[in-house]
């Protein structure tokens, strides 16, 4: 549709230091966690402890992860940001946008993503999360913004394409989503058990 609506499409990904990419998000998404429980326990003049008992075991497990870390741990991170952050850049010196699934698969069944599951830990539940949402991190990690657009379906279900542009161009994704709104209309295209219905 992109080509047809003409544009210059190709196959091209940013070259980025995954695995450390991946460590440094590990790392803010546990701290922020972290920070979030000990703000309700303060906000509730309860303890940490209890603020932990009351969330389910995969938030619990990575918050445990949070408290665990060091401000060199956090420092390390934003290094790793800045250094993937650089790292992209390059990409969108080329490149007006970054196309991609906005999730892995189609929509999973509930459940899948259980946050209950006591059987993960932080890194287990990070990579089974992850592994379903591999692509929308790398926006959240450097700070660009993305969009996320229901084109297909699978089955009653919408499937996203993330579209993803250098940082502070909103104007760019705005246009191009208001482009395959008009020429791939979604408002219609609801799933059965929808918010409205």
């Amino acid at each position: 549709m992109l080509a047809d609506l003409g544009h210059v499409v190709e196959w091209a990904t940013p070259a980025y230091a995954h695995e450390a990419f991946l460590a440094a998000t590990r790392t803010f998404w546990s701290s922020f966690l972290a920070a979030g429980v000990a703000g309700v326990a303060q906000a509730l003049q309860i303890t940490v402890d209890q603020a932990l008992a009351q969330v389910q075991a995969c938030t619990r497990a990575t918050a445990e992860h949070g408290l665990r870390l060091s401000a060199l741990d956090l420092e390390l991170a934003l290094m790793q940001m800045n250094a993937v952050s650089r790292e992209v850049a390059p990409f969108f010196a080329r490149h007006d946008i970054l196309l991609s699934p906005t999730m892995r698969t189609p929509p999973v069944a509930l459940g899948v993503l259980d946050q209950d599951d006591a059987a993960r830990d932080a890194q287990g539940f990070f990579d089974h999360l992850f592994d379903y949402a591999a692509c929308t991190p790398l926006a959240n990690l450097t700070g660009q913004p993305a969009i996320s657009l229901p084109l297909a379906m699978a089955g009653d279900l919408p499937i996203g394409v993330q579209c993803m542009a250098p940082m502070g161009d909103e104007a760019t994704l705005l246009q191009l989503a208001a482009q395959l709104e008009q020429a791939m209309p979604w408002s219609a295209r609801r799933p059965a058990l929808h918010a409205a219905a």
